[in-house]
């Protein structure tokens, strides 16, 4: 895919639909990739959380080991922010709406992101 100039669109949003196989993405979908944010679907019935693979990188869990719980999710919030993220989700719930918020992850090796 090339953008007005020309130019590689994929060199400048990476995740963008770059063949015929892609195209089936979602306008949402592309949004998010060109964020460079991450998602997450939670049943919560089951309390499982769907992590996409940004989501999963940016809070620093391996990929083949992730807890894809809530108390995973948790668990790397900055302490600053856990209590908001919180109240958020539960606002969230009550709703039945969608989550949207900003928040600070402390990563395994003491860092932040």
């Amino acid at each position: 895919m090339k953008d007005h100039g020309g130019e590689d669109a994929e060199a400048h949003w990476p995740g963008l639909a770059s063949d015929a196989a892609d195209t089936r993405r979602t306008h949402p979908e592309l949004a998010v990739a060109a964020a460079g944010v991450g998602t997450f679907d939670w049943d919560l019935f089951t309390g499982t959380l769907i992590w996409d693979e940004r989501l999963i990188e940016l809070f620093g869990y391996d990929p083949s080991a992730v807890d894809q719980t809530i108390e995973a999710f948790r668990a790397r919030l900055h302490p600053d922010d856990a209590s908001g993220v919180s109240a958020q989700l539960q606002q969230t719930i009550d709703a039945w709406g969608s989550y949207q918020d900003e928040f600070r992850v402390m990563l395994p090796e003491g860092g932040q992101r």
